[in-house]
C-alpha cells in the first residue's frame, strides 16, 4: 500500500469507465450519473432529513455507487469533525457496514461500487495504517450491496437475503433506470412488469406508459422507516405527460412532496448528451 494515494483515484472516474465500456447497460436504461447531480440530490436531502452516524442509506439501483459513495464521505467527515480526528480503519470499517446499503442486479455494477466504497474507505487512511496485519477488508457482495433485481420480491438467494433482513432505511436516495417497458423489453424486466400488472398496485400505485422509474417510486416507499426521506431521480415527463396523469394524482395524495428540481432545460449538459429524457429530482416522504 505504500506506494498508493488512493486520493487520486475518484469514483466519478470508475462509474466513466465503468459505462464507457458495458455497453449493454446503456440499453438496459442504465446510464451514468454525474457526481454533481448525485451531490445536489443529497444536499436537497440534507436541506429536509440530515445524514447522521447510525442511520441506514439504501440506493435501490446502485449502478456503479457513485451515491452511496457520497454519502458514505459525508458520514465520515460528519464523524471526523465531531471527533476532531482522524478516523481509525475500524471506525471506518463500521461507518460503512453499518450504513451503506446497494441493489444492483448487474453484477460488474455491483464490483465497481464495491470497489468505489473500498478505494473512499483508503483514501480515509494513512498508509502505515495499512500494514497491520489485522485489517480485512469488509466482504460487501450479498451482504451490504445486493446483486438481485428490487422487485424480485419472491427470488431466492440474494433477493430472498435482502428481502428478510427486514432492513428499513432511514434515506433511500438514487437514480432508477428510465425504463418504459414496451412489449420488446418486458422480458428482461419481468420482475417490474409483474409488479406493475398486479391488480393492487394497479388500482392503488398506478404508472403511466409502464415506466419503471415510476415503478421504484412506489415500490422504495415499503422500505423506509416512518420518519425516512426519499430523493430519486427521475423523469421529469412524468411530472407532465398525459399517460402519467393517474400516476401523478395517486403519488401526489399519498405522499408529501418536499421539494422538486426539473432539469429539463440542462439536460444536454448534465449527462452530456449521454441521455435524451430530461431529468427532476424528487424528495419525499
Amino acid at each position: 500500500f505504500k506506494a498508493y494515494d488512493f486520493e487520486y483515484i475518484p469514483v466519478e472516474t470508475l462509474s466513466a469507465i465503468y459505462e464507457q465500456f458495458i455497453f449493454e447497460r446503456k440499453a438496459k436504461g442504465a446510464v451514468y450519473t454525474p457526481e454533481i447531480l448525485a451531490d445536489y440530490l443529497i444536499s436537497e436531502m440534507e436541506s429536509v432529513k440530515r445524514i447522521e452516524k447510525g442511520m441506514k442509506v439504501l440506493d435501490p439501483a446502485c449502478g456503479s455507487g457513485v451515491f452511496l459513495v457520497l454519502v458514505y464521505r459525508r458520514l465520515i467527515e460528519r464523524e471526523k469533525a465531531r471527533l476532531d480526528r482522524k478516523l481509525k480503519a475500524e471506525e471506518l470499517l463500521a461507518i460503512l457496514q453499518e450504513s451503506i446499503f446497494g441493489v444492483e442486479r448487474e453484477r460488474d455494477a455491483c464490483y465497481v461500487a464495491e470497489f468505489s466504497l473500498i478505494l473512499t474507505l483508503l483514501h480515509y487512511l494513512e498508509p502505515r495504517e495499512l500494514q497491520n496485519l489485522n485489517f480485512r477488508f469488509p466482504g460487501l457482495h450479498n451482504n451490504r450491496i445486493f446483486e438481485c433485481d428490487f422487485f424480485n420480491i419472491e427470488g431466492d438467494k440474494c433477493e430472498a437475503k435482502f428481502r428478510e433482513k427486514g432492513l428499513k432505511f432511514d434515506w433511500i436516495v438514487g437514480n432508477p433506470p428510465w425504463i418504459e417497458l414496451s412489449p420488446g423489453k418486458r422480458k428482461d424486466n419481468k420482475f417490474v412488469y409483474s409488479w406493475m400488472e398486479n391488480p393492487a398496485n394497479k388500482r392503488e400505485r398506478p404508472v403511466g406508459g409502464c415506466q419503471t422509474a415510476e415503478a421504484f417510486s412506489w415500490s422504495v416507499t415499503d422500505l423506509l422507516y416512518d420518519n425516512g426521506i426519499i430523493g430519486l431521480l427521475l423523469p421529469a415527463t412524468s411530472l407532465f405527460n398525459l399517460k402519467s396523469k393517474n400516476y401523478r394524482r395517486a403519488f401526489f395524495s399519498k405522499h408529501e412532496v418536499l421539494r422538486i428540481t426539473n432539469f429539463a432545460n440542462l439536460r444536454d449538459i448534465i449527462f452530456d448528451k449521454r441521455a435524451t429524457m430530461p431529468p427532476a429530482s424528487l424528495i419525499y416522504r
